[in-house]
């Protein structure tokens, strides 16, 4: 450890994660980024601390946390997402993870704000449980493979690439299972990231949204990001089936809280059961809290990466 400096990082000092960040996910990101996800959230701004590699100036590990808006116990409260979780893979097994984890929750406890969750990697969910961390649910991942996207029949929906004032008034009054508040800051702002275009598709009645599907394609596959509402959902993954075969895309992919999954299996969606194969990983969501007792069924509209 005695190679390192370990210190809380800067909005000035963005650039030096931008070889991190290709290192460990392979994303060719700029100093916009960071300032879109670290500074830009209405929540508040990041908390990030880097381990430096004293003799080549090399940031070689990040931890970090970022606020946002939750209604738990009957009130508003703040929450911090983990996220970013980066080290090197020159200076991987070194401990630098456990050591800028704890350094950060040692910051937030003394400003009493240590509740923490997340989205837990394959390597970095182990590290996690010592911590202290307990895993409340898993994501598995349901799919539908371009052989399946049979419909040919064209379907006529509302379509659009920007969020508008009808589409945040829909989202925001949904009963939200997983608690986050969907606030118009909120949504503006995740829906602003540099790196994806979104699409949103909804079905309609009398002049009012009662169904939408919010996705984006990624490495030639559609990622639901989210489906809201209850009515006519089928019709949103048949328009969806149809953009994959015009596109010529891969199949569909769905993040979902795997206490959900047989809600969406009626609309096509199919999984793998094993635990090897295509498909099979889960996704452990994780909380670090003080009040043991919070608990809610999150969504994918609340991971950081999505």
């Amino acid at each position: 450890m005695q190679e390192y400096t370990f210190y809380k990082i800067t909005e000035n000092e963005f650039e030096k994660l931008i070889p991190l960040m290709q290192n460990c996910f392979g994303m060719d990101v700029n100093v916009e980024y960071f300032r879109w996800k670290f500074l830009d959230n209405p929540a508040g701004s990041f908390i990030g601390f880097v381990a430096e590699h004293k003799s080549t100036g090399m940031i070689s590990a990040y931890y970090g946390v970022i606020p946002e808006k939750y209604n738990l116990i009957d009130k508003e409260c703040v929450l911090y997402q983990s996220c970013d979780t980066m080290t090197h893979s020159e200076h991987r097994r070194k401990g630098l993870f456990n050591k800028l984890a704890r350094v950060c929750y040692e910051y937030l406890e003394k400003n009493e704000e240590l509740n923490v969750f997340g989205f837990g990697g394959e390597n970095s969910t182990p590290g996690f449980i010592k911590m202290g961390w307990e895993i409340h649910s898993h994501f598995k991942i349901l799919f539908i493979p371009y052989f399946l996207c049979l419909s040919n029949k064209k379907i006529n929906l509302n379509h659009s690439e920007k969020l508008n004032s009808n589409l945040i008034s829909f989202i925001s009054k949904q009963k939200c299972e997983s608690k986050k508040t969907l606030d118009i800051k909120f949504l503006n702002w995740k829906f602003n990231n540099p790196l994806f275009n979104y699409h949103f598709v909804w079905h309609e009645e009398n002049e009012r949204i009662n169904s939408l599907l919010i996705y984006k394609i990624e490495n030639k596959k559609i990622i639901i990001i989210e489906i809201i509402g209850e009515c006519n959902l089928i019709i949103l993954i048949k328009y969806a089936k149809t953009i994959v075969k015009k596109k010529k895309l891969k199949g569909i992919l769905f993040y979902i809280d795997d206490r959900m999954i047989y809600k969406y299996l009626k609309l096509g969606f199919v999984f793998n059961p094993f635990k090897f194969g295509p498909f099979s990983t889960k996704i452990p969501f994780i909380t670090l809290m003080k009040n043991k007792n919070v608990n809610w069924t999150p969504s994918m509209i609340e991971h950081d990466a999505i």
